[in-house]
């Protein structure tokens, strides 16, 4: 169950449409057993507006775990061809 309603999230949205985005990149697991794994990516303006948006988005399993990682944070161990891309399982 998210912890944010749509209502707080349309409260949110407008206050950052103007302010630069940051890409953040989903990893989630449904079970303890589970290794976390890439599941998406979102675009928003800052931490709490990528959790809002992400907790909406991905919300069709019953996560046990969610985290974001900002895009900018990651560290290519193999370089893709398209260099500055992020590969994703």
């Amino acid at each position: 169950m998210s912890s944010y309603s749509a209502e707080k999230f349309k409260e949110l949205a407008p206050k950052v449409d103007a302010a630069p985005r940051t890409w953040f990149e989903v990893f989630g697991r449904r079970t303890p057993a589970e290794f976390l794994r890439h599941i998406g990516s979102v675009e928003a303006a800052n931490e709490r507006l990528a959790r809002a948006r992400a907790e909406k988005i991905y919300d069709e399993h019953n996560w046990i775990e969610l985290c974001l990682v900002p895009r900018s944070e990651t560290i290519a161990i193999l370089p893709s061809a398209g260099a500055g891309q992020i590969g994703v399982c």
